[in-house]
């Protein structure tokens, strides 16, 4: 009877181990393709533990959205819609009332241009997600720092992570959402990141390379350990 259950303790499978991201991350140019004009640095720092993923972002250079100063305008700023550059501001949210075959992926050069543009620059400077599931809430890049309800969710048996942001734009009248997924090869953080707005959706893929701590020097390690001089 023992030797009967044995086998089926032997077949069970055992929890895999989720991956961990916790690191400095930067953006690795020569790997991400088409990062947009004016981008000179993009970092990801990131501190795991059981419970939450705390995701801080830093973004270098001059990226500019239609909008003169950089930013998207306030209500009336002179854009399609009254709001988001390129009629962005159409109030249509995300997943509900979509025409079959429709605007959500069709846009021209010059949209994508600036929705790639929205990947790095609206994402939220800092965000922390819980890790079982439960909804929190971030801010996003815009002017008004709009809220966004953030969510993280486990897939691949936990090698890979999928962070959903759900939030308005700053005039209020269209929801905007970023899905990234999240994946660790070797020394590299590797995100396929998901923008959808009520006037297109575009996928943006980034590699980053983690920043390695460089070791204290001989000499620095030598002097530590050596007792003070009477």
């Amino acid at each position: 009877m023992v030797l009967g259950v044995l086998p089926l303790f032997a077949g069970a499978k055992t929890p895999s181990k989720r991956s961990d991201f916790s690191g400095q991350w930067n953006l690795d140019f020569n790997q991400t393709k088409n990062p947009p004009a004016g981008l000179t640095a993009y970092s990801v720092n990131v501190s795991q533990d059981q419970q939450q993923l705390k995701v801080g972002t830093s973004v270098q250079g001059n990226l500019r959205l239609s909008g003169g100063n950089g930013q998207y305008p306030r209500r009336g700023g002179g854009y399609p819609g009254g709001g988001y550059p390129g009629g962005m501001g159409m109030p249509r949210p995300i997943g509900m009332g979509w025409p079959r075959g429709g605007r959500r992926g069709s846009v021209g050069p010059g949209q994508s241009r600036r929705l790639e543009t929205i990947a790095f620059k609206l994402y939220p400077a800092s965000a922390v997600y819980k890790l079982d599931g439960t909804p929190s809430t971030a801010h996003l890049g815009d002017r008004d720092r709009s809220d966004a309800a953030a969510k993280a969710e486990w897939a691949k048996g936990g090698k890979q992570l999928k962070l959903t942001l759900l939030g308005q734009g700053a005039d209020r009248s269209g929801q905007m959402q970023f899905e990234d997924r999240w994946k660790l090869d070797g020394q590299y953080l590797k995100i396929d990141r998901k923008v959808h707005t009520p006037n297109g959706s575009t996928t943006v893929h980034l590699v980053f390379r983690k920043e390695i701590p460089e070791p204290a020097s001989a000499t620095t390690q030598s002097a530590a350990k050596s007792p003070p001089k009477p």
